[in-house]
């Protein structure tokens, strides 16, 4: 889980400082924090998203070894239909926040 951790904050870390800042809510021609965005670099973020995902897939498939050896497959299975939900639930709250402090705004605008 520690290289998850590593893995997933250099990923983010590298995407908050390459991306400029409303890009992406609109296009736009904004300079980013620090680094000069290249498809190398976007490369670079998707290798360290996707080894974020296999870290914590592999780390899955320990614990249901572990926990459950005879049906591990079942367990596995049970974990990724729980984890779309849950990927889904934060989703959508965050939408919601993200809508309600748009509309928030306007509504400042406005008055």
């Amino acid at each position: 889980m520690l290289v998850h951790v590593i893995v997933v904050i250099a990923g983010m870390a590298l995407f908050q400082l390459s991306v400029p800042e409303r890009s992406t809510i609109e296009p736009n021609d904004g300079n980013s924090l620090w680094l000069t965005p290249n498809r190398y670099l976007a490369c670079a973020i998707g290798y360290l998203i996707g080894m974020g995902d296999f870290t914590l897939t592999m780390a899955r498939v320990i614990i249901c070894q572990v926990a459950v050896p005879k049906n591990r497959n079942e367990v596995f299975s049970l974990t990724r239909i729980y984890q779309s939900p849950c990927v889904h639930s934060w989703h959508m709250r965050q939408r919601r926040q993200h809508a309600a402090r748009m509309l928030a705004q306007i509504g400042v605008a406005r008055s």
